[in-house]
């Protein structure tokens, strides 16, 4: 990490219109995760096929694909000092291709722009997270990734909103597609503004994908790895079959639907706030492990309580802040556990993780067409973030500070 970035030496660093407009980029890009993910390519995909499984054929790819690009994209950037200049090319590309989905009608071609525009989705997260320490000191960045977390939750709120009263005026997939894509580039603009990009550093040798991943011989960057891709694989699942879980698990009805999700999104974003806090208070490990735990709680209740009550709030409850606190929590563990002028490299082997985190997403379209409920569905996400909270829990020790030096 650039001295001057990390102890505040910058002009960007903890100051209000940085931090905002950084801040606002996840009010942007979860506009695209809320509307497309979550709330209309399931339903649609299940409405045109029949089968929960079909929507892998774009999932499955795409996440693969962002997965291997991410952690040399992370370090290249990172080093070149294009990170900011990556994110906004990256955000305009999943832009037009959410906007090319209004065009498509078959299921094949739905599919196949989903997966483009998931690729520049999950990419773009990848410098973004790398720009914190530009707009953040270390004992404010958990609850500067919290702010924006929380504003995160409230873009899904907002979001959801609209595009419902849109829809209710302008029927149709479609109008949601189109929607979404002008949103996410339109709330791009603060950050592409305000946000500094950070130091070019010449001093380093351009990275490599070898180098980034021998960041992982240390063993407590190896044991948050895989906590993480234990939580962040149940999180995928959820993100993606949440509608279609409600609606076929629960029986909700549309309005029901809707009211989950604002709520869960109301409850997520003081969730996230709170989180950051905790984290720079006391430590981003003790706050992923209760956040897991959380969210394992609110997926248990729902599936296995039968009290309609009982399970919408622990859903809003717990499982907002459960979600919020992973991602919080998260992102300033990785910025700790970064060696000096790694950060950009450790970001993304963080990113490849989550991006590689397509079991229980397997797993769950899978079960659920098979048994035709979502019982064992459930069962195997309780099971990973159980596995994955023995991780993090394990993930304590020394880390070495030092940069990696590449071997020739």
């Amino acid at each position: 990490m650039n001295q001057s970035v990390a102890h505040g030496g910058d002009p960007g660093v903890d100051r209000l219109l940085p931090v905002t407009s950084w801040a606002l980029y996840d009010f942007a890009n979860t506009i695209f995760y809320a509307v497309v993910v979550t709330l209309c390519l399931p339903p649609h995909i299940l409405g045109m096929t029949g089968k929960h499984t079909f929507i892998n054929w774009g999932f499955v790819p795409a996440m693969l694909a962002a997965a291997f690009v991410a952690p040399w994209l992370g370090g290249f950037v990172g080093h070149r000092g294009l990170s900011k200049k990556a994110v906004l090319l990256l955000t305009l590309l999943c832009a037009a291709s959410t906007a090319c989905l209004a065009a498509v009608r078959s299921p094949w071609a739905l599919v196949g722009v989903f997966a483009a525009a998931q690729v520049f989705y999950q990419l773009a997260l990848v410098p973004y997270n790398n720009l914190l320490p530009a707009v953040a000191s270390p004992g404010k960045m958990g609850r500067v990734s919290g702010l924006g977390v929380g504003l995160g939750y409230v873009g899904v709120i907002v979001s959801i909103w609209f595009v419902k009263k849109l829809m209710d005026v302008f029927p149709g997939y479609s109008t949601a597609y189109l929607a979404a894509a002008v949103l996410f580039a339109l709330f791009t603009i603060p950050f592409w503004c305000f946000v500094p990009e950070k130091p070019l550093d010449r001093k380093t040798a351009p990275p490599r994908l070898r180098d980034s991943l021998s960041l992982l011989k240390n063993a407590t960057r190896v044991r948050f790895v895989i906590g993480n891709f234990l939580c962040a694989d149940a999180l995928n699942a959820i993100f993606i079959f949440m509608v279609p879980f409600l609606s076929k698990g629960l029986g909700y009805d549309n309005e029901t639907i809707i009211d989950t999700l604002i709520f869960l999104n109301l409850a997520a974003f003081p969730g996230g706030l709170l989180c950051g806090v905790l984290a720079d208070l006391f430590t981003p490990r003790r706050t992923m492990i209760v956040s897991a735990i959380l969210l394992g709680s609110a997926i248990g209740i729902a599936q296995f309580s039968g009290l309609e009550a009982i399970t919408f709030w622990s859903i809003v409850l717990l499982g907002g802040p459960g979600v919020a606190g992973l991602w919080v929590a998260g992102r300033k563990w990785v910025v700790q556990l970064a060696p000096e002028g790694e950060t950009g490299s450790l970001f993304g082997v963080y990113g490849l993780t989550n991006k590689l985190s397509l079991v229980n997403f397997i797993f769950f379209s899978l079960l659920a067409d098979l048994t035709g409920g979502y019982t064992w569905s459930v069962i195997v996400l309780l099971a990973s973030l159980a596995l994955g909270v023995a991780f993090l829990w394990s993930a304590r020790g020394p880390v070495q500070r030092s940069a990696v030096v590449s071997e020739n």
